[in-house]
């Protein structure tokens, strides 16, 4: 891949490896790639804000694969509600509790 600038002098090359058991051909490279990729790193900023904005996320150990699995899910059942409860829905927070508390 190659990038060069709007006067075409300065030119950024890169090289990727990908394993994969699907042949990358030009018909699926772009969605392969590009897409998939885009995909992966949206979930991990997900967990990235979980891991770094107040909830201390990290690997846990367990010999209990349903609590390891459980705890993960409690995590992110608690950063949706958190993201609900949050000024991302401001408008929906306003809306819900106008409405309880008038006559």
């Amino acid at each position: 891949m190659s990038e060069s600038g709007r006067e075409g002098v300065a030119t950024k090359t890169s090289r990727h490896a990908w394993i994969s058991s699907t042949p990358i051909d030009r018909n699926n490279i772009h969605a392969r790639c590009n897409l998939m990729g885009r995909k992966r790193w949206l979930q991990e900023n997900n967990i990235l804000k979980e891991k770094h904005q107040g909830y201390s996320y990290e690997h846990i150990f367990s010999h209990n694969w349903n609590a390891m699995k459980g705890y993960h899910s409690l995590m992110h059942i608690a950063c949706m509600l958190k993201r609900f409860c949050s000024r991302e829905f401001g408008e929906g927070k306003t809306v819900i509790s106008g409405n309880i508390w008038q006559k």
